[in-house]
Order: C-alpha cells, then sequence, then structure tokens
C-alpha cells in the first residue's frame, strides 16, 4: 500500500475526510475489459518516478515507443537495455524499476545449482522452461537451502557486477524466499549481457530459449529470444508482470504493473512493448559482449548477429493475453505461475 500526496490529504479534509482509497484496493477477477484490448485503465497513488531515471542516451524512439504504450494501456513499465558488457543499462518508462524477482530468479538459482551438482540438468529445465516450483526448490534444498543457498545464488549474481540480497527465509509465507528478491530491471539487463561469460550459464541459456507455449509473450515474440519471465502479486492483489533475457546479442529486460492488476493484462502489455521497441533494436550501439556471446553458443558465428524477430517488418496482430500451461496431475496452479510450491 503506498502513503497518499498531501494534496490528496487535502482533498479528503475539504470533502469532510472522504478516504481516497486509489492504490489500497483489491483488484476483483471480473474487471470488465475493453473489447479493443484486455487493459483498463485504473489511477493510482504509487510514485510513478523510476529510481534510477530515463536515460536519454536511448532513442528517443524507444522512449516515445514505451511512453505510448503506457498511455495506451494505463499501465506502468520499466524498461532497460544494455548492449554488451560493458554498457551501462539504459532506462524507459515509469514504474520503478526495483521490483520482486518472482521466477527470473530461477536464472542465478539453476546456475548456482548446476556448478554443484550437473546431473540437476533435467530439473533445471523444468524450471526454466515450465517455470516449476517443485523443481526451483529442488534445486535450492540442494544448494542446502537457508543462508547457504541464498549466498550461493547471489554469488553468481555477483560475478555478473550484479548486487541482489536473496532472502534465506521466506518473507511471504504462501511464496518461496528467493522469489521475493528485489532485482531492478537495470540489474536484469546487466546480468543478461554477462549471462554468456559466465561459467555453467550454457545450459541454462539453451533452456531459456525453449520456453513453453503460453508464456512465450512478450520477449518471446522475438524468434530466438533466450529469456525467463516471473510474475506475482503484491499485498493488494495487483500483479507485477516480467522478463528479461537476450534478444540476439542486445540484453532486455521488463516489467509492468498493468492497469487492471491482472496477469492476463500484464502479458498483453509486455507483448506491446516489444512490438513498440522491435523496429528500433538496431538503432542501439553495436553490443561491446558479442564475441563473449559467439565464444560461449556453439550455434553463433563471427559475424555479428542481427536481431531475430517475429515476422519481422511485417504489420503485428493485435497482443492477446495468453494463459499460462495446465498444471501436470497433481499439481496446483499459484498466483506466481509456478505451479507447485504450496502456501505454508
Amino acid at each position: 500500500m503506498s502513503t497518499l500526496p498531501k494534496q490528496y490529504l487535502r482533498v479528503a479534509a475539504a470533502l469532510g475526510g472522504a478516504a481516497l482509497l486509489l492504490s489500497s484496493c483489491m483488484f476483483p477477477e471480473d474487471v470488465q475489459k475493453d473489447e479493443r484490448s484486455t487493459v483498463t485503465s485504473t489511477t493510482t497513488a504509487e510514485s510513478s518516478t523510476p529510481d534510477q531515471g530515463v536515460s536519454a542516451d536511448l532513442p528517443q524512439a524507444i522512449l516515445d515507443a514505451v511512453a505510448d504504450v503506457e498511455a495506451d494501456t494505463g499501465s506502468r513499465v520499466s524498461l532497460a537495455i544494455s548492449s554488451g558488457v560493458e554498457q551501462e543499462p539504459k532506462f524507459a518508462g515509469n514504474l520503478a524499476p526495483r521490483q520482486e524477482a518472482w521466477s527470473t530468479i530461477k536464472v542465478p538459482l539453476s546456475i548456482a545449482a548446476l556448478r554443484q551438482d550437473p546431473s540437476l540438468e533435467p530439473t533445471m529445465v523444468l524450471a526454466i522452461t515450465q517455470s516449476d516450483n517443485d523443481a526451483a526448490m529442488q534445486m535450492w534444498d540442494a544448494l542446502g537451502g537457508g543462508e547457504q543457498a541464498a549466498a550461493a545464488v547471489e554469488e553468481v549474481l555477483a560475478e555478473a557486477g550484479v548486487e541482489v540480497d536473496v532472502p534465506a527465509e521466506k518473507t511471504r509465507a504462501q511464496f518461496s524466499p528467493f522469489g521475493q528478491a528485489l532485482f531492478s530491471t537495470g540489474q536484469q539487463a546487466s546480468f543478461a549481457a554477462a549471462l554468456p561469460t559466465l561459467d555453467g550459464a550454457a545450459p541454462v541459456l539453451e533452456a531459456m530459449g525453449e520456453v513453453v507455449a503460453g508464456q512465450d509473450y512478450g520477449l518471446g515474440t522475438f524468434e530466438g529470444a533466450r529469456f525467463k519471465g516471473g510474475w506475482g502479486p503484491d499485498t493488494s492483489g495487483a500483479y507485477l508482470v516480467r522478463q528479461f533475457g537476450l534478444v540476439g546479442d542486445t540484453a532486455i529486460a521488463i516489467a509492468t504493473k498493468p492497469a487492471d492488476g491482472t496477469y492476463e493484462s500484464g502479458q498483453v502489455v509486455l507483448t506491446k512493448i516489444a512490438q513498440a521497441i522491435e523496429p528500433h533494436l538496431d538503432s542501439l550501439d553495436a553490443p561491446a559482449g558479442a564475441a563473449a556471446s559467439s565464444s560461449t553458443d556453439p550455434s553463433s558465428n563471427n559475424e555479428k548477429s542481427e536481431t531475430p524477430t517475429r515476422q519481422s517488418g511485417q504489420e503485428q496482430p493485435e497482443p492477446q493475453p495468453v494463459q499460462s500451461p495446465t498444471p501436470g496431475q497433481g499439481q496446483q496452479r499459484g498466483p506466481e505461475g509456478f505451479s507447485t510450491i504450496p502456501a505454508v
């Protein structure tokens, strides 16, 4: 819940103490959707100023594209882009970049687990491609759980120059401890740029290119993208939906809090952002980390790769929400989209 600005409190007093409950309300499942989009407009009192600001170094066309999606959908977005391991991330959007990691933390968790026990690779594949929670918890436990596992994940992140505090114990009873780590879009872009250089990351990167249908919205609309998504509700029930990964050699992290607070609308917003920025990605600086990426990925060659896109140059259809795959037998759908961690 956000603290209401002083000007709202003055209005409330003038109206005889009428409460302005803007950001603390729950978002009902039966919110009516606009027929042209699954996103509806909802006013919130939460700050819309990014922690790290908008970088003027991004092409103006990308800044404008993100602003247009925010205006059209009523959502708030944080976009961070890094063109290589030596490049500082550049930002666009009006959502504070520092948000809960949710399933995206499974990438460094997977690398840490495989370093300790390569036989966990099939478990890693489930955690990355299907966002399976039991698989993630199995890797967490294999690292020793608690402080030991948290330190192992933090070590992987630190190797990429990213400092993230990974909780050792649950901070919200129904969710995993590691999923509540605060992981900014800028940090995720930096981490993605460094992924090809990290020891043991190759099988994880390969799995990030095989995300299942139903989770392939947003960055998943780029052919050849290697990415991981995550989503979950805040304490009021409103969803954050996010992804990070590599599109060619360009590291991209995006997150949104959709206007109606639903996961489905978040999917649509991320797809709209991907489609809006796609024509402008070739205007970014040449990636400094391209050589490292080529040496790690056996399918790459020494030539600079073009940014892979789906139906590049053609008009894209209006994005529609993609429901998550139906969980397997005996699994229970959790609000984060991790299908199996029980609320305890």
